[in-house]
């Protein structure tokens, strides 16, 4: 993106969600990535204090992060 993007609307902040052994739930995640595109937000924020950042460790912030732009599929930012 060129230094002068500025971001407008809609970026919700999004959960992460975890299975029952407190492991990531990615294919829950991806849901609902796909589901904010599929609403037409302008964008989204993950791994806020909403997103329990704070609770993960580097690897899983990469893989959410990664699952987050494979959902999106370059729809949003």
């Amino acid at each position: 993106m060129a230094a002068s993007t500025s971001f407008t609307g809609v970026f919700p902040i999004l959960i992460t969600p975890f299975d029952d052994d407190e492991n990531l739930d990615l294919a829950s995640f991806e849901k609902v990535v796909r589901f904010m595109v599929e609403i037409g937000v302008d964008g989204i924020t993950i791994l806020g204090v909403l997103g329990e950042a704070n609770r993960l460790i580097d690897a899983e912030r990469e893989q959410l992060i990664l699952t987050a732009i494979q959902a999106a599929d370059g729809a949003i930012p």
